[in-house]
């Protein structure tokens, strides 16, 4: 017995100094800028959207291993400069499963968006602004299938190297979020205001519980868009619960 719980101590004690030792290793010899680019161009090959990361990205270690960054945003390929960004951010925060970076691939375990934005439009022909990006996440689908493969599937065998990204979220959480809905055909606008939203086990094969709580507001007449809200009186508002399964079938033909 005394020989065992020796044996056992001292595997223990391994443990722990490889993980100290890898801690170390990543937090020196990987600097989480790097994963700039790759976030990028990740974000702009399989939806099109021009992905642009104003803020540093930073470690956090507590209460595991992740990178944070602030005020981000995203623009449609044909959208004009001084338009609104189609999604922002003011913070997010990425905890990433730590044995999969030392095989170069970052693993999403959890994600925390707070201060999100999401600006959609509907022209006076009834097209969405949004509808470009669906169609273009269909025809890639296969692809977005490999980009956004579970952590445990490993690196593809035709990866040329570098980092790999890997969809593994235990936790979706958003806060303080905000959409908008202008829609020119109708001549109305949606509001969801103070917009929360918490999911578990996220993954793009099958159903995923999420819930959702938000203020929603709708406006009859469009001659206030770009004002705030409270400047103007809603013609409907009110509390909305959601609970729900989710598919985002990217695996479907």
């Amino acid at each position: 017995m005394k020989r065992l719980v020796r044996t056992l101590l001292a595997v223990v004690g391994v443990l722990a100094l490889v993980t100290v030792g890898a801690v170390v290793y990543v937090t020196t010899f990987f600097n989480p800028e790097d994963m700039k680019p790759r976030l990028v161009s990740v974000v702009k090959e399989h939806t099109g959207l021009e992905l642009s990361l104003e803020g540093p990205l930073e470690w956090s270690f507590y209460p595991r291993i992740g990178v944070s960054v602030a005020e981000a945003e995203a623009r449609l390929p044909d959208q004009a400069d001084d338009a609104q960004a189609f999604a922002a951010f003011s913070e997010a925060s990425v905890s990433l499963a730590f044995t999969p970076l030392l095989r170069g691939e970052i693993a999403i375990d959890g994600l925390t968006l707070d201060g999100l934005s999401l600006n959609l439009e509907r022209d006076s022909d009834g097209t969405g602004n949004w509808e470009a990006l669906l169609e273009r996440l269909e025809n890639r689908a296969d692809d977005a299938e490999k980009a956004l493969a579970p952590a445990s599937a490993g690196p593809s065998p035709d990866d040329e190297g570098g980092l790999s990204v890997a969809l593994n979220i235990a936790s979706v959480e958003v806060t303080k979020g905000h959409l908008s809905l202008v829609d020119h055909q109708a001549g109305r606008e949606w509001q969801a205001e103070k917009l929360t939203i918490n999911g578990s086990n996220v993954n793009p094969d099958s159903a995923f519980p999420l819930s959702s709580t938000f203020q929603l507001k709708v406006f009859d007449q469009l001659d206030g868009v770009g004002e705030a809200s409270e400047e103007r009186s809603p013609g409907l508002q009110s509390d909305v619960t959601l609970e729900s399964d989710v598919n985002l079938g990217l695996a479907d033909s």
